[in-house]
């Protein structure tokens, strides 16, 4: 037998049958009966078992395997290659996007190399019609990923039209481990590292209408599935033993989801957060080095926590919205979410007005109270807490409807806005007041790419559509009393800081309060990813339950490993951001690290429960806000007393919202009729 050729074939029902047509009459007449057509069908739910065995009774060289569970391509292509029996054995998609005659052309330079593999990106390449720019760039951005991590010479991994001879493919066969979106990388790494000669030669493809490619979820599976590779053949391997083994036994769980792909989801999320934060520290290392020069800064960091500890319960609202955006489009109705906007807009801009006003005529005492001086940057600091509570109405329909790479995009644009605008302001001198003009500014634009993003959904409601029904605020004010006490145990720091404390030293404190805080930041996308996969109107179910559980494995693992890193990195990062690595310095960022971590865990269960529409957690958080208040009330004559009171309170915070989990009851099918 000269040449087996592998099609792999999920739902391809209106598409196979097509390829098959063009195929095995080229087949037949190259090679005769000395050739072979395995399709692999995996998983697939319509006629495609049907359509590719009605060729049989033509063409005898078809065979047709099949596993009614979903194995991957990748999984599908190794299947049919262990039962080939060709000399030559190769795999082309199932849409017939490479020609046949393109095909045949592999095995004209397959003499003398291990594998020949078809490329849409070199010389001479005929691609047709033109891939769209998201399908280009993503494809070159892989390409140079691939490159780089694994030194591969090829211009295109790919393209599904490949070659290899027997011996290559019994060479590297039991080495292969990857069955996804990096099978073709770890065969052509595997070729490589056996040394083994790759010929890529310039193919003809033409795009086939069908595909059910999303761009955006195989560009992130394919980047977590290439990294997991490389780690696996470095001196990092530990970090994949640690996963499989911490999380590993969630994935399938929380994959097997209808839509759900937390995993990825998260990492989408918590690549723009990381970029989104990056930003936001390079504003605040410009804001401490220009206000730090006159003293400044410690009134800044004040008003920021004010605004933090303000907008953190006004995130209720993107739960809010979320939840019942989430909830309209399981139920069918689209519908109800323009109402839902118009409803919830209208009410929070006249109560964002009411709170302008309230903090103005009350300006002079609370900045005296905040220990800031002048009465206009409290105006101006109520100004942005008024307007930013609009930015979760609309953030929350973002993750409502699942859009991430929406939400990403808006949360870096918004950082991006913060810095440039900000830092033009305060660089000639505008002080205090320039930045927070700049945030005004930034809030401003985030509110307006958002309303285009969300736009399909707030345009003009279609005759019949059904309007919002039932209460909403009862959700509102349980999630806010929640959010806004988890707020003020997370940043009531700054305030104390600025209160207490004199001088250089509420300075240095304050800058610690902001590096500590940044790794309770870095896990919040994984919650923010969960809640509307996990969304219900009281009830759990067992995958509900499962999702939970991977996301705290996540958030624990990640919380360890950048606690961990801090704790090594202290020095430099204490010398680079505070100006100092004093020992006391040091110790005091790690200990203040460590007393912020558990809260990473906190947020995660109270935005679980959020989402399920429970809030027992609302006790432990409670009862925590209460007891740091008390515990700094007495306790914050020193730096260390006020980290052991946080400290203290998130642990017990975090012990007591975990103890609740256990009386939830993970039963199938969501409970019904509980209302907002």
């Amino acid at each position: 037998m000269k040449l087996s050729l592998i099609v792999p074939a999920y739902n391809e029902e209106s598409r196979i049958g097509d390829m098959l047509s063009v195929y095995l009459p080229v087949l037949e007449a190259a090679y005769g009966h000395q050739f072979e057509m395995l399709v692999v069908i995996n998983g697939t739910t319509d006629r495609t078992e049907a359509v590719v065995r009605s060729y049989i009774a033509q063409f005898p060289q078809l065979r047709v395997l099949s596993n009614p569970d979903p194995i991957g391509k990748g999984g599908a292509v190794m299947w049919g290659f262990d039962e080939a029996v060709g000399d030559w054995i190769g795999f082309a998609d199932a849409d017939g996007a490479t020609p046949p005659s393109a095909f045949l052309k592999l095995t004209e330079d397959i003499e003398g190399a291990g594998a020949v593999i078809a490329s849409r990106w070199i010389k001479g390449a005929e691609v047709s019609p033109r891939q769209p720019l998201s399908r280009r760039l993503a494809s070159r951005a892989f390409n140079f990923a691939v490159r780089t991590l694994f030194g591969i010479p090829v211009h295109d991994t790919q393209c599904g039209a490949k070659l290899l001879t027997r011996e290559a493919w019994e060479s590297i066969r039991e080495k292969m481990g990857l069955t996804q979106w990096a099978f073709d990388v770890d065969m052509l790494f595997q070729l490589k590292r056996a040394g083994f000669r790759i010929v890529e030669q310039a193919s003809v493809w033409h795009d086939v209408s069908g595909s059910k490619l999303d761009v955006g979820r195989a560009s992130t599976q394919m980047a977590i599935a290439i990294t997991r590779l490389r780690l696996l053949y470095s001196p990092f391997r530990f970090v994949v033993t640690a996963y499989d083994r911490l999380l590993g036994r969630y994935t399938p769980a929380v994959t097997s989801m209808a839509g759900s792909r937390l995993l990825q989801d998260s990492v989408i999320l918590m690549v723009a957060s990381l970029i989104a934060n990056g930003v936001n520290f390079s504003q605040n290392i410009v804001m401490m080095n220009v206000m730090g020069e006159r003293g400044d800064y410690p009134q800044y960091a004040a008003l920021l926590s004010m605004i933090g500890i303000a907008g953190l319960p006004v995130t209720a609202l993107m739960q809010l919205v979320a939840h019942r955006t989430a909830l309209y489009l399981k139920e069918g109705a689209p519908g109800k979410i323009r109402p839902l906007f118009a409803r919830v807009l209208r009410d929070t801009v006249l109560v964002s007005v009411v709170f302008v006003l309230i903090a103005g005529f009350n300006a002079g005492w609370l900045a005296e109270q905040v220990n800031v001086g002048e009465s206009s940057l409290v105006i101006l600091t109520a100004l942005i807490i008024g307007l930013s509570a609009l930015m979760p109405v609309m953030g929350g329909g973002l993750q409502g409807i699942q859009a991430f790479y929406w939400m990403s995009f808006v949360g870096i644009v918004w950082a991006v806005s913060r810095l440039a605008i900000g830092a033009g302001l305060v660089l000639p001198g505008g002080g205090v007041s320039g930045a927070l003009v700049g945030q005004l500014i930034a809030v401003l634009v985030h509110l307006v790419v958002c309303g285009w993003a969300l736009r399909p959904y707030l345009a003009k409601r279609k005759e019949g559509a059904r309007g919002h029904e039932g209460p909403l605020y009862g959700y509102f004010a349980k999630s806010g009393i929640i959010l806004g006490c988890f707020s003020g145990i997370f940043m009531l720091d700054s305030i104390v800081f600025n209160k207490y404390f004199d001088g250089d030293v509420k300075e240095t404190y304050s800058r610690i309060g902001v590096l500590a805080r940044s790794v309770v930041y870095l896990t919040m996308p994984i919650a923010w990813a969960l809640f509307p996969k996990v969304v219900s109107k009281g009830g759990s179910d067992d995958e509900s339950g499962r999702a939970l559980g991977f996301g705290l494995a996540m958030v624990a693992v990640i919380s360890i490993v950048t606690a961990f890193g801090c704790w090594i990195l202290s020095p430099f990062v204490a010398n680079t951001i505070i100006g100092s690595d004093a020992p006391e310095t040091v110790m005091q960022l790690r200990a203040f690290i460590l007393a912020m971590s558990p809260l990473s865990l906190v947020y995660i269960v109270v935005t679980f429960e959020i989402a399920q529409h429970r809030f027992a957690v609302m006790f432990p958080v409670v009862i925590g806000f209460i007891a740091y208040l008390v515990g700094l009330r007495l306790y914050h004559g020193s730096f260390m007393e006020v980290c052991l009171v946080l400290g203290t309170v998130s642990v017990l915070t975090m012990l007591g919202s975990i103890a609740i989990l256990p009386w939830v009851r993970f039963r199938r099918g969501a409970a019904s009729g509980v209302s907002a």
